[in-house]
Parts: C-alpha cells; structure tokens; sequence
C-alpha cells in the first residue's frame, strides 16, 4: 500500500516530487477545477474557473486508487488529508516550528504564488501549524525546523529510500 504524506505547502512537494520516480505530488486543484489558466504552477494557483462536475468523487477515486499501489510515497494537501480520514486512509504529516513564519513567507514569495496566497498564509499561518499539531488522525507528526524541507524530512525519517529511485540520473 501507499504511503500518504499531508506536507504543508511551500515545504518542497513539487521538487521532491520531480526528483523520485516514486513519490508523486496529488493536488486537488487537478480534480476540482476545470479550464486551468497556464497549467498549475505556484503563480497560476488560484486562477481558476470553473467547478469539475466531477468534484469530489473523482478525487475520492484517486485517493483510493492510489492507496492501492506499492511502494509509492504520495504527497498530498489539507483537503486530501481529509478525505483520507474520510477513507480511514492513514496519513503522516509534515508542517514547520511555529518560529518558521518569516521563512515560508519568503518561500512563497520566492517561488511566485500570488499576493492573495502570501497574504492568506501570513495572516493564518499560526493557525495553520496549530491545526497540523493538533491533527489527531495522522500517524506520525514531523517538523520542519528552520532551513528545513521536505525532503530533509523524508531522509531524515528513511522514508526516502532504496525504492526511491531519482529520476533522470
């Protein structure tokens, strides 16, 4: 069976996600939305149209879906993490100290997300990391330490291993 991962965002998810063979990125903007600006990068998000007729179920079928393939470690969002509590799918969860706020800011900023989405995060962000420590579901709590991503998490916990194959060596 899979492993799911709920990782706060700006935590790496996309980079470590294009680095393993078999990790991949599940992101409920692919199943919710439809006519998608620009494909999904960080500043198209929250540029969409239209609802998926589709939405929730066809979310709900690829969570499941892939809750049935071996060895493969899937990075999911807070609305995925819901649904897995939904499907009794157990889930780890990945979420920076409380001091990180400055930095994830920063990290958003960096990489292009919109000035609605840096403004949401910073003026929820203690509330979001308080809602990730106090997620009784999930399995295991890891947290992201200043300097910290994802990925360093991953290596850190063995989660990342000999079934992890790099892409593109």
């Amino acid at each position: 069976m899979s492993k799911f991962i709920y990782a706060f965002p700006a935590t790496g998810k996309t980079q470590v996600a294009m680095k393993y063979k078999n990790i991949i990125e599940l992101s409920s903007e692919n199943y919710h939305w439809l006519d998608i600006k620009n494909g999904t990068s960080e500043g198209n998000k929250g540029q969409f149209k239209m609802v998926n007729p589709k939405w929730p179920n066809n979310f709900y079928n690829k969570i499941k879906e892939l809750d049935k393939q071996d060895e493969l470690l899937v990075l999911i969002t807070h609305s995925a993490s819901v649904i897995c509590q939904n499907l009794c799918i157990p889930y780890m969860i990945i979420y920076p100290h409380i001091d990180c706020k400055n930095e994830y800011i920063e990290r958003m900023k960096k990489r292009g997300n919109k000035d609605n989405v840096v403004k949401n995060m910073k003026n929820n962000f203690e509330n979001y990391v308080a809602n990730c420590m106090s997620d009784n579901y999930a399995q295991k709590h890891i947290v992201l330490n200043r300097g910290e991503y994802l990925e360093d998490a991953l290596l850190r916990e063995k989660l990342i291993g000999e079934f992890n194959e790099i892409r593109n060596k």
